[in-house]
């Protein structure tokens, strides 16, 4: 099954590079985002050996995800402390749709895997106020931190 999605993946990237040479800039910006939308996937089907069913509604999720970071990149220079929130809330919506799809095997490892990214936050966050970093650095090292 794995093979059969990375198959697919494969696929999808070699469509990807054709459609460059017709449409150079719209597939450009389509292709980051599909690119790290499969990447993403990738990642996801490896550590839950995900079937091939889950796989494609991975792929979906994560693209969706990586819409929604694109459609809020605006607000990092406009409004930094609304971007962190909708950044996180971005990840937060793609893992609780993700944990939908798994079985009680998957999920084992998803809860897991959810105690190590709040465990990663709270470090983070409350590692930087006792050193006296200011909330605009806490924000600025939330933006880059993937969750």
């Amino acid at each position: 099954m794995k093979k059969t999605f990375l198959t697919l993946i494969g696929f999808l990237c070699a469509m990807a590079l054709f459609a460059q040479k017709e449409m150079p800039e719209i597939a450009k910006n389509a292709n980051k985002d599909l690119s790290a939308a499969q990447k993403a996937t990738i990642e996801w089907v490896k550590l839950y050996d995900l079937s091939s069913d889950q796989a494609l509604e991975a792929l979906s999720i994560q693209k969706a995800k990586f819409q929604n970071l694109a459609d809020i990149e605006s607000l990092k220079t406009q409004n930094p402390e609304l971007y962190v929130q909708k950044r996180l809330s971005s990840f937060e919506i793609a893992n609780t749709e993700f944990k939908n799809l798994l079985d009680e095997r998957q999920l084992t490892i998803f809860k897991q895997k959810e105690i190590e990214r709040q465990s990663k936050y709270e470090t983070i966050v409350s590692a930087m106020k006792k050193t006296g970093y200011s909330e605009e650095a806490i924000r600025q090292k939330l933006m880059e931190t993937e969750f």
